[in-house]
């Protein structure tokens, strides 16, 4: 069969259009914004504070911080660049104790108070005179001085090269407003939550529901974000709902437009379903694992927790409990983390049983008539604890079995979890994930003296290990410190203190007319800012 030249011509043509505008161009064919209406997100937990010096690194807090508190800098993940925000120029010196911070000028919080260096200096100094969850980002704070209207001088004791990503990650650093601080004290000021970003709060009552309203005289944006100007959105309600089943319901009826955490079990179905859309991203920091207790029998024997990590079928894990919508990783930064060891996945750790029933016959660990591994008339038995997803346990444990590993799934409260995580009880394991853009994480989770209070969960002694990680907290260079975290991350992962899984999850699901979706830059939350509904 012939084709004529001109067509032949036209069907070239065509071709080369759909392959110009389809791969990696910016002439993406997109929804206009709307100006205006309303939205309601349905959130699967309440945060335990939005208040930005006080939240800490929870992840129910993230979206709705920076949108009421703009943060002071914003870190893209994708070029790695740090991007002005309320500060639009910042310097260090040489020795890393000092930074230099330059407010942007004409901004004010909601209540009217200017934001000046005053302001930021009066944030900082609340955090550290404040017993809160922010303290840990400044490390070695020591004072601050103002310049000028609009210039800080920060000092610190001893350097804390991660300053500048802390001050990028999240809201956690955001300035508040000093008068309403001042009006309404550190534990109220919970109820008000003035800042100077995108949204003001209308109304809160607290683990029920918050609404936030637009900022009219908002007109500072970062570059970060993908418009400039108001807000798109007149009011975004999100409303706590725990039950995973009551927020599908309530997005399938339109009582709410978008909700986070889509069951993993509903993603198939609505993501065929144009009346939706499924977001499926990852979280950047520390990916999701159980920490391993090594302080007493069986997981004191390295050999034992080694098998664990080479008995487990990720790719399984994944496509059964996330529908093959998450990576999987053994590494302990996810990728796209600064700090990332590309070369350490899959070294330590992956799907290989027969090296795994070597590592447990050497460990003198038999297969006895239990169906299990048996040693000194003891099964090789391990508890593992969960606030979250039993699903994900369940899949273990039948994984496990088949090497002869017996694994109790344990749900509890996170409350319950916490006190059970602190106990120090031998093999037991604790479910685990962090949100980071800063590879001292690290040692937020395996610093042996973060055993006690902190949120070592693996209660090892590991001088090296302690060396390192302190080492890449206070070194100012940047090739050398990344070194020390690579060198930390080889001995955690060839002692095999955590069975890491998969990088984090951030699944989002809504309707179609919504648009300008993207998460901020650690994969928590959505940026609320650019959401909009499309005309």
């Amino acid at each position: 069969m012939k084709i004529s030249r001109l067509l032949l011509f036209f069907l070239v043509i065509c071709f080369c259009f759909v392959l110009f505008i389809g791969i990696g161009s910016p002439m993406v064919v997109m929804a206009e914004p709307k100006e205006g209406g309303s939205i309601i997100f349905a959130q699967s937990k309440a945060p335990r504070a939005i208040d930005p010096n006080n939240f800490m690194f929870d992840r129910h807090s993230i979206a709705l911080g920076a949108a009421i508190f703009d943060r002071m800098l914003y870190y893209d993940s994708v070029t790695g660049e740090v991007l002005p925000g309320l500060c639009k120029e910042w310097s260090e010196s040489e020795d890393g104790l000092e930074y230099i911070l330059v407010m942007q000028e004409g901004i004010n919080f909601h209540d009217g108070t200017p934001l000046n260096a005053e302001a930021v200096k009066f944030t900082l100094d609340r955090i550290m005179e404040w017993e809160n969850g922010a303290k840990y980002r400044l490390g070695d704070y020591d004072h601050s001085e103002v310049l000028d209207e609009y210039t800080l001088k920060i000092i610190f004791s001893a350097p804390l090269p991660s300053f500048i990503m802390e001050l990028a990650a999240d809201a956690g650093l955001s300035p508040v407003s000093p008068s309403a601080v001042r009006k309404y004290g550190n534990e109220e000021f919970e109820k008000y939550l003035v800042g100077c970003g995108p949204f003001m709060v209308k109304e809160y009552v607290l683990r029920d529901h918050i609404t936030i309203i637009k900022n009219p005289d908002y007109n500072w944006a970062s570059s970060y974000m993908q418009h400039q100007g108001l807000a798109y959105l007149d009011e975004i309600s999100v409303n706590f709902i725990v039950e995973p089943g009551t927020r599908i319901a309530a997005l399938e009826t339109d009582t709410v437009q978008l909700i986070n955490y889509a069951p993993s079990q509903e993603l198939a179905r609505l993501d065929a379903d144009p009346k939706y859309e499924v977001v499926a991203g990852t979280i950047k920091g520390h990916p999701t694992c159980f920490q391993i207790n090594v302080s007493s029998p069986p997981t004191d024997d390295k050999r034992v927790r080694q098998a664990m990590g080479w008995s487990l079928d990720r790719n399984e894990i994944v496509d059964i409990v996330w529908n093959g919508m998450v990576p999987i990783s053994t590494t302990p930064l996810a990728k796209g983390t600064p700090g990332y060891v590309p070369e350490l996945e899959g070294k330590y750790a992956g799907y290989d049983p027969e090296k795994a029933t070597t590592l447990l016959d050497s460990a003198g660990w038999k297969m006895g008539p239990s169906g299990y591994r048996e040693k000194n008339n003891k099964i090789l038995e391990v508890n593992i604890f969960l606030f979250e997803n039993r699903l994900l346990g369940e899949i273990i444990q039948a994984q496990w079995k088949k090497v002869g590993i017996k694994a109790n799934v344990v749900m509890d409260s996170l409350t319950t979890w916490n006190v059970h995580r602190k106990a120090g009880i031998g093999g037991d394991l604790s479910f685990m994930r962090w949100t980071a853009i800063e590879p001292r994480v690290i040692t937020q989770l395996y610093l042996s003296t973060n055993a006690e209070e902190g949120n070592n969960m693996i209660f090892q002694k590991n001088e090296e290990l302690d060396e390192l990680l302190l080492a890449g907290q206070r070194e100012i260079n940047p090739d050398k410190r990344y070194e020390y975290y690579k060198a930390a991350q080889e001995i955690i992962c060839e002692e095999a203190y955590s069975v890491i899984l998969y990088m984090t999850p951030q699944i989002h699901a809504m309707r179609s007319n919504i648009g300008g979706f993207h998460l901020l830059s650690k994969g928590v939350g959505p940026v609320l800012y650019d959401l909009y509904l499309k005309k």
